[in-house]
């Protein structure tokens, strides 16, 4: 994949990534990425590719341990910061417990 066009921010699910690829085999020229391998099964993970040009910051402070999510803060120029999110929701998670994490945050 040599361009995603005009795409700012890519998210990619199910990867099944762990330590045993490298950086260089995900990346995609002109972006960025943050992995969130799932460490205690294979399935799962996320991957996401964002345009270098823009101004990001991975929010592992709004992330936990018990859920697939992944935050990113991005600035773009003469706006206030944005939030992206990329979840993963495993067929055995109940989403009550994906709803029950967005309504505890304070954003």
């Amino acid at each position: 994949m040599e361009t995603l066009g005009n795409l700012d921010i890519l998210f990619i699910f199910e990867t099944w990534l762990n330590d045993t690829y490298s950086d260089c085999e995900l990346n995609i020229p002109g972006y960025v990425q943050y992995c969130n391998d799932r460490i205690a099964r294979e399935e799962g993970g996320i991957l996401a590719h964002v345009r270098e040009e823009i101004l990001v910051q991975r929010r592992s402070d709004l992330e936990n341990n018990n859920q697939e999510i992944m935050w990113l803060e991005i600035s773009y120029p003469k706006m206030k910061p944005i939030l992206p999110t990329g979840v993963y929701r495993s067929p055995v998670t109940n989403l009550s417990t994906i709803i029950t994490y967005f309504e505890g945050e304070e954003f």
